[in-house]
């Protein structure tokens, strides 16, 4: 990491990527929760139905999104440098307001169709009330507090919010899951309304500085966060066709039945992003800073170490996802739903060009160049809307899951062949390569440890077999040399702190 001088990159990149990684890993295995609570309290229809109804209204809400609260993240960032505190609170105000008028517009007119949505395309007549209550909460839904406090850099409240928002769903969940998928689309509501008191409140005691500022309607301001946002918002269609058209076609052309199957194999897939998002979540307003202070070496060469250490931790789950799908569904689902099995095997290949994707996303974004992703979702939506309308009516939610795992690898190709010209980063592939072999060789590890125990609980098996494959894969990395002390280095500047005696072997073992 030479030539990162002050530590300014690895710093921020990297307590803030642990901080959120920690609580995203928090808030994914709550909300994972969650979600095997509800596959176990509703019945496969209704599940399926939530779960059609939540991407239905998803896909809508993009067209009132717009980009602007990601936008928003990178106009405060680059404000915040210059401590300009009233054109903070003007942006703030103007997205809130705008976000606002559109939601009106855009979910009302659904709240009076309801009925006809319900009977003509769900099929089920109760899907009325959930698509009622998930409106009104569309309406309500002050989600831009997020990007106030992703921009602002304030990491710690920034990681809480989805923690906060899972547990409070999952509470008012409990007793109102008896009203079967109405029941949760009404928690929802009010968890909503919940997290907008609190978190509103918080920004508030927070940020005081905000509170004595001038509001000024700054149309050049607004202009630009508009013109940001809304190259942004085509990549968001990306994001949009690729994980939420698939359930979209699902619901059209084939049951319910095979939406429920697919929101088990789609979010266990997704469980791979955690790392990623919270890598980006903190990048991307991190890279703003340095590319607009002319530091574009720190960003190419903390992104190499961000890359490697991706591969690093996310290859192993992917492994696994792959060898043992039928085993995991099972044990956490049930039988019911072991038709998921090798839809989860494919989205968990496509999730890992997903998460290295949002990455680079993350880091164009940060550079000021969002007209990439107009080019990406030229391509990218295309290729996905097609694969859907071919693969889906014959193979279902296996063809969802290949048109999706295909996509992603097209976004992996187009961003990475950007960033390579733009900002010369580079992918040190020999390394790669031996995190793969260190991946199936952990694999093995697995495979042959459950050949060898004989434990009848098939949980503790499982975590025992685990243990053991992890362990085996740190002791070859350290062997074959694929972390170095460098790599090292950066952890413990970044906060992930190594037991005094761990760290001065490895120093010892590792090489330059």
């Amino acid at each position: 990491m030479e030539g990162i001088d002050t530590g300014k990159y690895a710093e921020a990149v990297g307590r803030g990527t642990f901080l959120i990684f920690i609580f995203s890993m928090a808030a994914a295995a709550i909300g994972y929760g969650f979600r095997i609570f509800l596959s176990r309290s509703l019945t496969v229809d209704e599940f399926g139905l939530f779960y059609s109804v939540v991407a239905f209204i998803a896909t809508i809400g993009v067209f009132r999104e717009l980009g602007l609260a990601t936008s928003l993240v990178k106009y405060i960032s680059e404000l915040k440098s210059k401590q300009d505190f009233a054109r903070i609170k003007s942006s703030i105000i103007m997205v809130f307001l705008a976000q606002t008028i559109l939601s009106v517009i855009i979910f009302t007119p659904l709240i009076f169709l309801s009925d006809i949505l319900a009977s003509q395309y769900f099929g089920m007549p109760q899907a009325s009330a959930v698509l009622f209550f998930l409106l009104i909460e569309a309406i309500v839904n002050m989600g831009i507090y997020s990007a106030v406090f992703q921009g602002m850099q304030k990491f710690r409240i920034f990681g809480l919010i989805e923690i906060f928002r899972v547990s409070i769903l999952f509470a008012f969940a409990i007793p109102l899951v008896s009203n079967g998928a109405a029941g949760i689309a009404l928690a929802q509501l009010l968890t909503t309304v919940a997290m907008n008191i609190i978190f509103v409140g918080i920004a508030l005691k927070e940020m005081p500085f905000l509170g004595p500022a001038k509001f000024v309607l700054d149309t050049t301001l607004l202009k630009n966060i508009f013109k940001f946002g809304l190259t942004l918002w085509l990549g968001n269609i990306i994001v949009m066709l690729v994980s939420r058209l698939d359930v979209i076609f699902i619901t059209y052309f084939r049951v319910l039945k095979e939406v429920a199957w697919y929101n088990v194999s789609l979010p266990t897939a997704m469980l791979l992003t955690t790392f990623s998002a919270a890598v980006n979540n903190t990048l991307y307003p991190t890279v703003a800073e340095l590319w607009s202070k002319g530091r574009k070496e720190d960003v190419a060469k903390g992104m190499e170490s961000v890359i490697k250490f991706f591969f690093v931790l996310m290859l192993p789950p992917a492994l696994l996802f792959l060898a043992y799908p039928d085993i995991i569904i099972r044990i956490l689902f049930g039988e019911s739903y072991l038709p998921a099995a090798l839809s989860l095997q494919v989205l968990s290949i496509g999730m890992l060009f997903s998460s290295i994707s949002s990455i680079f996303l993350g880091v164009i974004n940060g550079i000021g160049s969002p007209g990439m992703n107009a080019k990406v979702v030229s391509v990218v939506a295309g290729a996905n809307f097609v694969l859907n309308l071919l693969l889906v009516p014959l193979y279902g939610l296996d063809g969802a899951a290949v048109a999706t795992a295909i996509s992603f690898g097209i976004m992996f190709l187009m961003t990475f062949i950007f960033l390579r010209n733009r900002i010369k980063m580079s992918i040190r592939f020999t390394d790669v390569g031996r995190i793969f072999l260190g991946g199936l060789l952990a694999l093995l590890a697995v495979a042959a440890a459950k050949h060898a125990l004989v434990i009848e609980d098939a949980v503790i098996e499982s975590a025992v077999t685990f243990i053991i494959a992890m362990a085996f894969y740190v002791v070859y990395l350290v062997m074959a040399r694929v972390i170095v002390k460098s790599d090292i280095q950066l952890l413990e500047t970044s906060g992930f702190r190594l037991p005094a005696a761990a760290k001065k072997l490895l120093l010892r073992i590792l090489k330059d």
